[in-house]
């Protein structure tokens, strides 16, 4: 492996650490009284805010190499509110479910996107759907429910909020797919949060009213961790990761989000696993794995073909 996808990898994996450590903090926050929505409004607000100055430098970096990517506002609009609200209904069914669930299960579920959007893109552009798309997604299934139905009888509430996040964020992740190549990536991503930050502030007051200052001190820690390290420094790592490696190999890379979810879990907020619980987890690991073999594979192929 060359320098430059060494150091991709190292962006990509550093990201999935702070993307696992981020459903920690969104526990926390909770855990000292803020609702749900209030904490997305303010996480959102933060991770724009943060995006802003990323920006300002991009575009002086473009203009002194007389660069320019032209970007209909138009549709860098569209993107901006459809992206938004699917990264809005998406965290908050995960944000909701976080107060029935465990951090390592909301982790692993909310994961299982991986292997949901190969699938939803199979069932909505008709994508070719390889036979290891088609397993990965049986093992899935089993995993999911020797993760959460094998010793409580089906799902409970969280853990079903959170697969219906894990849909809404593979939607999301095609949405990105589709406005990505059409605009600016940075912009969509700062104008996404800030959309998503909106309708989580009209919600918020109307569900939970205005925070008082006490519950946004005591959950200050958690806030600036998902908004500045979760939000900004984490997205800016995924796109400088992501231009250094090839996107299979970045796909499994970010499979080890949920594996650091749980690991978080474990050592901060002392939770435990069963043994049924740890065979989902491994089952569902490896489902995510298995999707992406075959189009790293191809990768690695066009790679050595190409030397």
């Amino acid at each position: 492996m060359k320098r430059e996808q060494w150091i991709g990898s190292g962006m990509l994996l550093f990201t999935a650490v702070i993307w696992g450590c981020a459903v920690v903090a969104q526990k926390v926050a909770m855990n000292d009284r803020m609702g749900p929505f209030t904490f997305g409004a303010w996480r959102f607000i933060l991770g724009a805010l943060t995006l802003l100055p990323f920006i300002g430098a991009a575009d002086r970096r473009n203009r002194r190499r007389g660069e320019r990517k032209l970007t209909s506002p138009g549709t860098l609009l569209l993107g901006g509110a459809v992206c938004g609200l699917f990264l809005f209904t998406a965290s908050s069914f995960q944000q909701v479910g976080l107060q029935y669930t465990t951090v390592g299960k909301s982790g692993f579920i909310t994961s299982m996107y991986v292997v949901l959007v190969p699938l939803f893109g199979f069932l909505i552009f008709r994508h070719r759907l390889s036979p290891a798309m088609g397993v990965g997604l049986a093992i899935a299934l089993v995993g999911l429910y020797l993760l959460c139905g094998v010793e409580e009888g089906g799902l409970n509430k969280g853990d079903a909020l959170t697969l219906v996040s894990a849909a809404l964020y593979a939607g999301h992740i095609l949405a990105i797919d589709y406005f990505v190549a059409r605009t600016d990536g940075v912009k969509l991503s700062c104008l996404q949060f800030f959309v998503s930050a909106a309708v989580y502030s009209a919600v918020a007051l109307w569900r939970e009213g205005l925070p008082s200052l006490e519950i946004l001190n005591a959950a200050r820690i958690p806030l600036l961790y998902t908004g500045i390290m979760s939000s900004g420094v984490g997205f800016t790592l995924q796109t400088l990761g992501q231009k250094r490696t090839p996107p299979a190999l970045a796909a499994l890379i970010m499979c080890m989000e949920s594996v650091f979810a749980v690991l978080a879990g474990v050592a901060l907020l002392h939770e435990t696993l069963t043994v049924w619980e740890g065979i989902g987890c491994l089952m569902l690991f490896g489902a995510m794995v298995l999707v992406q073999v075959p189009s790293f594979l191809h990768t690695k192929l066009k790679g050595e073909e190409s030397q």
